[in-house]
């Protein structure tokens, strides 16, 4: 069965499990976290998978701007009363957009509760989409842990630089003291490697100190290069992996694997 055909065989099987939910989130900012979110998202759909990507950096999200689009609504319009579906933008490659604006900054202060409303109003759009992709923000606010508390997948994004998988195994850390199952669905994305033996390197080292301290391992989800296509292509407001560069290659490899994790942890998280 190919990549495609693998794909459309998950989505049948895991649409009764609810909408699967992945978050992307990074220790600290400038990794390329929502570059690779977009990235993921649209290599999904190019695979066969419809995706609702959500701007979840709230107050301060920035798909919008990589983009060159302007949001419909605020993600607030969602508690609302307001549907999904009135609020998506076309994306890129066939991707569904709902992006956040500057009313939604209010949310990152707002009840749990009311963060929580919002996530199921996002879940509720099986109509639009076979999964959810969530741009968290950088760091490990409340918020960001919130939502990677209740993904079906979380990916943690890095580079090889010291004060960024310092930050990504802090993130990891502070989410395995607030829920330990969740952060074993934890992914680790190794960005700007300046070969595969770098990324290795920087994911074993990391994965080996979250089973020295926290008692669990951080597996590799994959890696991407070091690639001056993605900063063009950023400029431009175009997201990359539609063009043919080593980035785009490497970020297209890794969505039959991410789709078929992320459709697995839907389905045992709802039986659970």
């Amino acid at each position: 069965m190919n990549g495609q055909a693998r794909a459309l065989a998950e989505r049948a099987a895991c649409r009764e499990a609810g909408l699967p939910t992945l978050v992307v989130a990074s220790g600290k900012g400038g990794v390329g976290k929502t570059s690779l979110a977009v990235a993921l998202a649209v290599a999904l759909e190019r695979l066969g998978v419809r995706v609702l990507l959500a701007d979840m950096d709230l107050g301060l999200g920035n798909v919008g701007v990589l983009l060159g689009r302007r949001p419909r609504a605020g993600l607030r319009a969602l508690l609302e009363g307001a549907r999904p579906k009135d609020l998506v933008t076309p994306g890129p490659g066939g991707v569904s957009l709902i992006l956040g604006d500057g009313d939604d900054a209010g949310l990152a202060l707002a009840a749990p509760r009311e963060r929580r409303r919002l996530l199921r109003a996002l879940r509720r759009a099986e109509g639009l989409a076979d999964a959810l992709v969530l741009d968290a923000g950088a760091g490990a606010s409340d918020v960001v842990l919130d939502l990677l508390a209740r993904a079906d997948l979380g990916v943690v994004v890095t580079t090889p630089e010291p004060t960024s998988y310092s930050d990504a195994y802090a993130l990891a850390k502070l989410l395995a003291r607030r829920d330990p199952k969740a952060a074993r669905r934890l992914r680790l994305l190794v960005n700007r490697a300046t070969d595969e033996g770098e990324a290795r390197a920087v994911a074993a080292g990391l994965s080996g100190i979250a089973e020295r301290f926290l008692g669990q391992r951080l597996p590799a989800l994959g890696w991407l290069p070091e690639d001056p296509a993605v900063a063009r292509a950023v400029r431009r407001q175009e997201c990359f992996v539609l063009g043919a560069s080593p980035a785009a290659r490497s970020a297209s490899a890794l969505a039959p694997r991410l789709w078929s994790e992320l459709a697995a942890a839907a389905r045992q998280r709802r039986a659970a």
